[in-house]
């Protein structure tokens, strides 16, 4: 799978504005920067990091993406279309999370399947639990156990995440094969 970045300047201009911020010549300088700065270390680093989430998943994305930069949006990513906010932080983990997400949609059917066994939780939450196993693994693997611990800390303070990582906590020790074949 191919991954390309791209700055776009209507896109970030539309967020931006929606916040009720301005809008300057600044921010588009930012955008082409780290445009370039991630398609350097994508490039370097990308192949690994989707062979990582594919093994770990048990699972082979479909589709190249395009993955947007924006300096504002209210939220840190989406996945549709894969578009992240410029931050300060790292973006990596972030940006794994939200291929996750692209690869749980990709194989939609299969993954609603396996999930079911989740009764009496709320869907995103349900949604939430192979995506963070795979997460958990694959920042493991390619950049330790503090990375992880990091990217944890953040995600605990959303509350759908909250409500998912008890549950993928008690599931990973166990966590050994692909996720689809795991659940």
């Amino acid at each position: 799978m191919k991954t390309t970045f791209k700055y776009s300047k209507i896109y970030d201009e539309l967020h931006t504005t929606t916040l009720r911020k301005k809008f300057s010549k600044e921010l588009i300088y930012k955008g082409e920067l780290k445009e370039a700065e991630l398609q350097n270390w994508w490039n370097k680093e990308g192949k690994k990091v989707i062979r990582t989430i594919e093994k770990t998943a048990g699972l082979k994305f479909k589709e190249n993406q395009i993955c947007y930069l924006v300096n504002h949006m209210k939220f840190t990513a989406i996945s549709h279309p894969l578009t992240i906010r410029i931050t300060e932080e790292d973006i990596k983990p972030i940006l794994i999370h939200e291929l996750i997400h692209i690869l749980m949609e990709e194989h939609k059917e299969l993954i609603s399947k396996k999930i079911e066994k989740f009764k009496g939780i709320e869907h995103e939450v349900k949604i939430h639990i192979p995506v963070l196993l795979i997460e958990r693994k694959t920042l493991e693997i390619l950049y330790g156990k503090e990375q992880f611990k990091q990217q944890y800390e953040k995600e605990k303070e959303l509350e759908i995440l909250d409500q998912a990582w008890p549950m993928v906590e008690d599931l990973y020790p166990q966590f050994k094969k692909p996720l689809i074949n795991f659940l």
